[in-house]
């Protein structure tokens, strides 16, 4: 006997994503539980680019309808499993798995993409689908072996598109551009003056002009220890960058280091007490942030090949690649991209450009960037005429 345990009442994807597990469909042995579903709901909104916040109605008709595809599967999966002319092999399995992942990858724009969005690895991703694929496969040999020579008439297939608007992938939004991406780098003279200002806290310091944790509070920018001073704790050898251990594990208790660069850039070090191989410091930190000359140098460099290129793109293609095979980031020329997988910042200036018209040059998380926007396509609507097959 083939039972069904509803236990869905509503659904809202953003809203509900604290609620606990629970079971919505029983299939006789086989269960469906709500997680199963939002994960192939949230994946097939993504594909579909239905958004829960902004289309609701369509994506409750798609939570509604993976929900009956699921119950449907699991009573055609209880009838193959019993037959035993139907097998699936783990290499068909692995097989259809695969292009899964890669279809999945290309919609959400790269793997690392993929995994921080499904907060597991591509490989815990494949190990916690396989068993879905198999049924998937069990479910679609049986229908194969038994439903093989069923015929669809046009009616079926004006019904089906009439009654299944959400059941077709949209068609894909084409943008063809032209990017720079130009790595902001720090010129000697601003490194420079960021340690002489460094230096310069120090001596006030050194001559009881303030204390450290006023100068903390004032001029660091670890947003994380500023308010407290720049107190760090005590912490364990291990704990932190190198070139900061090392000059603090070198200071008598009490002393102030010199400036010392890491990667975040320029501290000032206090030894506050040390017990044992533990440490209790206090720090100021300097980044090593551009300055605006740095930044007017690069504008003006991407301002002059925007004047040279103006009338002439094609160059400006060649040198975004160049740009690329250089730095290997986002530069490039692109045609027929998927305008969904560009960064959200990328498309919001992408959308108010004007057909075949370079950007102003703008700064983004560190980086400059130019853009010469040819055409964006937008997607047509899938229709009976054009999209029969």
């Amino acid at each position: 006997m083939i039972f069904y345990l509803f236990i869905f009442l509503s659904f809202s994807f953003c809203q509900n994503l604290g609620v606990v597990d629970g079971v919505l469909v029983v299939v006789e042995n086989n269960i469906i539980l709500r997680s199963d579903i939002e994960e192939q709901v949230f994946l097939l909104a993504k594909e579909k680019n239905i958004s829960p916040q902004k289309q609701p109605l369509a994506f409750d008709r798609l939570f509604k309808k993976i929900i009956e595809e699921q119950i449907d599967r699991l009573v055609v999966l209880s009838f193959a499993k019993k037959d035993t002319f139907i097998s699936v092999s783990k290499e068909e399995v692995n097989s259809t798995l695969n292009k899964r992942i890669d279809s999945f990858i290309g919609v959400f724009g790269s793997k690392e993409a993929l995994e921080d969005t499904m907060k597991m690895s591509v490989n815990t991703i494949k190990s916690e689908y396989f068993r879905i694929i198999e049924e998937e496969l069990f479910v679609e040999k049986f229908r194969y072996f038994n439903f093989n020579n069923t015929s669809i008439s046009r009616q079926d297939v004006i019904s089906f598109y009439k009654e299944n608007p959400d059941s077709f992938n949209v068609k894909k939004t084409l943008i063809d551009f032209s990017l720079i991406q130009h790595p902001i780098k720090l010129s000697l003279e601003t490194k420079d003056s960021v340690f002489s200002f460094a230096k310069n806290i120090k001596d006030s310091i050194g001559l009881n002009r303030f204390s450290f944790g006023a100068a903390a509070k004032k001029y660091s920018q670890d947003l994380g220890s500023a308010s407290f001073g720049g107190s760090l704790g005590y912490t364990n050898r291990g704990t932190f960058l190198p070139e900061y251990e090392k000059a603090a594990f070198s200071l008598s208790v009490g002393e102030v280091s010199l400036p010392i660069e890491s990667e975040k850039g320029y501290h000032l070090i206090l030894l506050v007490d040390r017990l044992g191989e533990k440490i209790n410091t206090k720090h100021i930190l300097f980044s090593l942030k551009p300055g605006k000359k740095d930044l007017k140098e690069i504008t003006k460099k991407l301002n002059k090949y925007k004047t040279s290129f103006f009338y002439d793109p094609s160059s400006f293609d060649s040198l975004s690649i160049a740009y690329y095979e250089e730095h290997k980031n986002m530069s490039g020329n692109y045609v027929n991209f998927n305008f969904i997988n560009l960064p959200i910042f990328l498309q919001n200036k992408l959308s108010l450009m004007k057909d075949f018209s370079f950007s102003k040059t703008f700064e983004e998380e560190g980086f400059l960037f130019l853009l010469y926007k040819y055409k964006k396509r937008a997607p047509e609507k899938i229709s009976l005429e054009g999209d029969w097959a």
